[in-house]
């Protein structure tokens, strides 16, 4: 496709120019399945990361588990878990960097 400023296509007449409805329209629908591929690739990541705290919240021993959830005011092993995944939800980058370092100590 030609430059905006092109007058080699300005003085082509409309009709012979191509429909550039069409052309908006394959551009608008790129994006979005762009947009879309990318969100989709973001929730996969997400997922994958809020499972692996799981896992390493239940490797952790009961104790340290308590200890982390202290401020929480769990006092039950099992319920402090779930609090801590569900803690975990808002930053699951840093959390599960916490985690894995929790559980190489």
């Amino acid at each position: 496709m030609a430059s905006a400023l092109d007058h080699g296509v300005l003085n082509v007449p409309l009709a012979k120019r191509g429909d550039i409805d069409a052309q908006i329209d394959r551009h608008k629908a790129q994006v979005a399945r762009e947009r879309r591929a990318a969100d989709a690739a973001r929730l996969r990541d997400t997922r994958a990361k809020k499972a692996r705290i799981i896992e390493v919240l239940a490797a952790l021993p009961d104790v340290r588990v308590l200890a982390l959830a202290a401020p929480l005011g769990k006092r039950k092993a099992s319920t402090a878990r779930t609090a801590l995944a569900s803690a975990a939800s808002a930053n699951p980058n840093a959390w599960l960097a916490a985690l894995e370092r929790e559980i190489a100590a």
